[in-house]
């Protein structure tokens, strides 16, 4: 953990661009990585598992974020519209 929690943490962040954001998606991938421990392959180096499952989940929570923001916003139209008419 200590090895690669940098490494992890500094992938995350310059994906998701927030701090609190990469720990969340740090904590994920190492969360992960404890349940897939037994499963991996003991030839696939652990670092490069570790920057791809953290790239993975840093652009699945940007795209996660921003599908609720455009349903917030579309919510946010249609209440407008409801109030004006």
């Amino acid at each position: 953990l200590r090895r690669h929690l940098g490494m992890v943490f500094a992938t995350a962040r310059r994906l998701v661009g927030d701090a609190h954001e990469a720990e969340e998606v740090a904590q994920t991938v190492f969360q992960l990585f404890a349940e897939k421990a037994g499963t991996l392959d003991a030839g696939q180096p652990l670092a490069g598992w570790l920057y791809h499952a953290a790239r993975h989940h840093a652009l699945h929570r940007l795209r996660s974020e921003g599908r609720r923001r455009q349903r917030e916003q579309l919510a946010a139209a249609m209440n407008s519209a409801t109030e004006s008419a």
